[in-house]
């Protein structure tokens, strides 16, 4: 599980990778494959506790990939909070960004 987290306004926006499986059942209902990348993105408080339900969308990419390509265009407008996302690895070189900096 990987998570990218943003700041948007007054806001802070969690990208977090889904490694467990969901019920097959609904999985087959909504044509997800187990191969598929499902990322549930929803709202958090500065304690990173959920604000809202999360929304899940299936990714056409890879973890990394899409953790890596979202962290970089959300480094381009300054959104990137680089101290709570994991993997950091995957940050834009020489970009950081502390929640506390805010």
């Amino acid at each position: 599980m990987s998570l990218t987290l943003l700041k948007l306004e007054d806001s802070l926006l969690v990208f977090e990778s889904i490694n467990q499986t969901i019920d097959k059942d609904l999985m087959k209902a909504e044509g997800i494959k187990e191969e598929d990348l499902i990322i549930a993105k929803y709202i958090v408080n500065e304690n990173l506790e959920p604000l809202s339900g999360k929304q899940y969308s299936v990714v056409e990419s890879t973890e990394e990939d899409f953790h890596k390509n979202l962290r970089k265009q959300a480094a381009e407008r300054k959104h990137l909070i680089t101290s709570h996302s994991t993997d950091a690895e995957w940050n834009p070189e020489g970009y950081t960004k502390n929640l506390s900096d805010e």
